[in-house]
Parts: C-alpha cells; structure tokens; sequence
C-alpha cells in the first residue's frame, strides 16, 4: 500500500506490516532519492495494514487500518499514536478483517468499513469524540463493505463497494446515499476519474 500526501506530494506512507514515511528527493543529476524520515512502529499491533489514509486538513495525521479491525491515528511530528478506534461491536473472536479508511474534507471525520458480515454499513467518527460512532450509512449493502474511495472533485462525495459487488454513492455531510449500482460479475475494486468528476471505473474479474 502507498500513499502519496495530498498537500505535500513528494511524501509518501508505505507499508505492510509497518508503515515508513518516506521523503522523495530529486538528486543533482536529475534522478531521485528516497528517505525514510520515520517509520510507524506500533509495538501494540502485529497484524497487516490493510488500508493508509492521509488527513486532509491536517496534512501530518494518518489513519491506518489493519486486518485485526483496528485504526491507528498518527501524529507524523510527534512521531507518536494520537487516537485508536475499534468498533464497540467488533468482538475480540473476530480476526482477519480488511479494515477500510478515509477522512471527510474537513479532516474531523473518518469513515471506517470492515470486511465483515455483520458489517454492511460504513460507520463515521468524530476525532474529537472516539467513544462512539457519529454516524452510521446504512442501506447501501447486503453484504461486507470492502472499499471506500473518495471523489477527488468533491470530497464529500465517496463511493464504497460491498461484497455483493453493490456499489454505494454517498454524501459525508448528510450521511445519506445517493445512488446504488448492482453488478453482477465480481467487482475488485472501483476508481474514481482524475479528470470526469462524475465517472468512476470499475475493476473486475472478466
């Protein structure tokens, strides 16, 4: 997994086990140069990262979700865990679960979905309030929700994708769906365009 910084492009988070800040440099004879300027070590954790989200707002905090269902957020100056997250129903039984995050545009909120059965909704925290959820989206799945992705015209517009190879269209600020698509071949993953605000391609197996 790697991802690029939205306001400071030549940095990047990137990792599997840990995550490792690197810093890329252009040298004098025109190539570049990659530093690691910190690596996250969580002695707490010692699962997979499954997803890597940069704060949009605050451009040194990072979320990072894991296969144990937990979030991690960063604090990249004070190279120092600020806030963790775990679902209050997420049972401690429950293991290998791809673990899903993004921010709202104003950098206070942040989406979270598992790859879960009893989770077909995506849920919303406040980081100013982590004992509950803000808000929850519900209706948009039958199945576990698997990926989030926001649109890059308009971040308080994301797509999220269930198992049931649904996909969702939401609005972060209302917390309601606009529109639902049903595919019916396997869907793996789903993109937004770079340069269409209102399109978005899919990833399949055919």
């Amino acid at each position: 997994i790697v991802k690029f910084n939205s306001e400071r492009s030549n940095i990047a988070a990137t990792g599997s086990n840990e995550v490792i800040i690197v810093q890329i440099k252009q040298d004098v004879n025109g190539g570049f140069d990659f530093e690691v300027g910190f690596v996250c070590e969580n002695n707490e954790e010692r699962s997979e990262v499954t997803s890597i989200a940069w704060n949009d707002a605050v451009n040194f905090i990072l979320a990072i979700g894991y296969y144990s269902s937990m979030v991690y957020i960063w604090d990249i100056k004070k190279k120092s865990i600020r806030f963790k997250i775990r679902d209050q129903l997420m049972t401690e039984d429950k293991k290998n679960i791809i673990t899903k995050v993004n921010w709202s545009s104003d950098g206070m909120f942040i989406i979270i979905s598992y790859d879960d059965p009893e989770f077909n909704f995506l849920t919303q925290y406040n980081i100013s309030q982590l004992t509950a959820p803000f808000a929850e989206y519900h209706g948009g799945h039958k199945k576990a929700v698997t990926e989030i992705v926001k649109n890059p015209f308009d971040s308080n517009i994301i797509l999220s994708l269930g198992k049931d190879n649904s996909i969702a269209c939401w609005s972060i600020r209302s917390q309601k769906i606009y529109a639902t698509y049903q595919k019916e071949e396997t869907i793996n993953q789903i993109v937004w365009s770079p340069k269409y605000p209102d399109c978005y391609i899919t990833v399949s197996d055919t």
